[in-house]
């Protein structure tokens, strides 16, 4: 267990927790809120618990209020070196002190002290009509907070936050005017921080150019459908705000580059080619992805059709690299179906001592490994 004291400089910084272990084991690194009497440990409360099979891996951003803090490191069957990183990063580096009274254009990203009230005035153009928003909002580790976005005929939405990364309403269609952005926080210290950001590109079914980049991409809605011409590049943005499964389907009159990505190219999730692009059953967990397609010389449709969740014990796509890995299941085993260009990756965790494993494979028309015998460790 290692001490962590957040003074009134630390908590105006968010902060990312980080953990990398002995490869192939499991080693977590949690973040507990504790309360002293003297020496004694009256209270504590864990906020965060991040996990590392042998890379490194961090915590989405968190902000905590001043206190006493503990960061414990839990191993597995871990055996060998570990390490643990507190990432600082200045809220002033990506966002901006609220003013109060100043009256914001063409969205905003603000933070302001925790327990007391956050109002902004944002005025949006005819322009920034043209695109879907975002509201996002970020509060202490370890109290609720809520923002709030109202328009000119009245509420628009909510966004509650109890940690430990951001809370968003995505997809919002804004029409011109004046609207206000508020936030509450029921803790006392540490900072709140709220943004109104655009999206993509509103559409009527058809694609908006320029959408050759990710900040000007085209909204590709769920259970919609987008048309668009083979010029190049084109990029589409999807919103996800809860989780669900969906069919992508792209029809195309020439060949077809479609890479699926989260984020802003973040990771990579899929990759398929052809005039016709079927990729069925994507579980998207919440949050924002970007489909990439490049050709030339055609026209296309592109849709996301909802679909069914894979049935327990089988493939979850897209899975076709070890950063989207379905899992096997404390029985180690699965099953899934294998498509034109398809790649299924599958993730085992072993846990407490070395175990003999046999590894096999068995399909119609795939190639299989021979039998065979290893120790993990």
């Amino acid at each position: 267990m290692l001490a962590w004291t957040v003074d009134e400089l630390a908590a105006a910084h968010a902060w990312r927790l980080e953990v990398e272990g002995p490869a192939g084991r499991l080693t977590a690194a949690e973040l507990h809120r504790v309360e002293l009497d003297g020496e004694v440990v009256t209270e504590a409360r864990r906020l965060l618990r991040v996990e590392s099979l042998g890379a490194a891996v961090a915590s989405e951003p968190f902000l905590v209020p001043p206190g006493t803090y503990v960061v414990a490191v839990v191993g597995s069957g871990a055996d060998g070196p570990w390490a643990v990183n507190l990432r600082p990063r200045d809220l002033a580096y990506d966002s901006a002190a609220l003013l109060e009274g100043r009256v914001y254009r063409g969205g905003l990203d603000v933070y302001a002290p925790a327990g007391r009230p956050l109002e902004a005035r944002v005025v949006l153009d005819e322009d920034d009509a043209s695109f879907l928003w975002s509201l996002e909002l970020a509060g202490p580790l370890g109290s609720r907070s809520e923002a709030r976005l109202t328009g000119p005929d009245g509420p628009v939405a909510e966004v509650p936050h109890d940690g430990p990364g951001a809370a968003s309403r995505t997809g919002l269609g804004l029409a011109p005017g004046e609207y206000t952005v508020s936030a509450s926080s029921a803790g006392e210290g540490g900072n709140v921080r709220v943004a109104l950001r655009r999206g993509g590109r509103r559409s009527d079914g058809a694609e908006v150019e320029p959408n050759d980049s990710f900040a000007t991409a085209t909204s590709l809605p769920l259970g919609g459908e987008v048309r668009g011409a083979l010029d190049g590049l084109d990029v589409f943005r999807v919103d996800v705000a809860e989780a669900g499964v969906w069919d992508l389907t792209i029809d195309a009159t020439a060949e077809v580059d479609a890479v699926l990505y989260a984020g802003d190219r973040e990771a990579e999730l899929q990759q398929r080619r052809g005039a016709t692009v079927s990729s069925p059953g994507l579980h998207l967990a919440p949050g924002v992805y970007s489909l990439w397609l490049r050709g030339r010389d055609g026209e296309y449709t592109v849709s996301l059709s909802p679909s069914a969740a894979a049935l327990e014990g089988y493939e979850r796509e897209p899975d076709d690299a070890p950063v989207a890995a379905s899992p096997l299941g404390e029985e180690g085993q699965a099953r899934g179906v294998l498509t034109d260009q398809d790649v299924d990756v599958f993730e085992l965790v072993v846990a407490g001592e070395a175990q003999l494993y046999r590894l096999q494979a068995v399909g119609d028309g795939s190639r299989s490994w021979p039998s065979s015998s290893r120790t993990a460790r």
